[in-house]
């Protein structure tokens, strides 16, 4: 399955759920789990802070 970066109202998403399970947050997204772990710890500083901003960037 060839990688899509996803939207920035999908990763404003992931931020608002992230006291949820990456399980739940992809469930929320129609995405498999593997995909919300992923783009969590592309897009996290070292402080662990996910960086929803990230996606302007590019």
């Amino acid at each position: 399955m060839p990688y899509h970066e996803l939207g920035l109202d999908k990763r404003i998403r992931i931020r608002v759920d992230l006291l949820q399970s990456l399980r739940a947050i992809a469930k929320q997204l129609k995405r498999v789990p593997f995909t919300a772990s992923c783009e969590v710890r592309r897009n996290s500083a070292s402080d662990g802070i996910y960086n929803v901003g990230s996606v302007l960037a590019v």
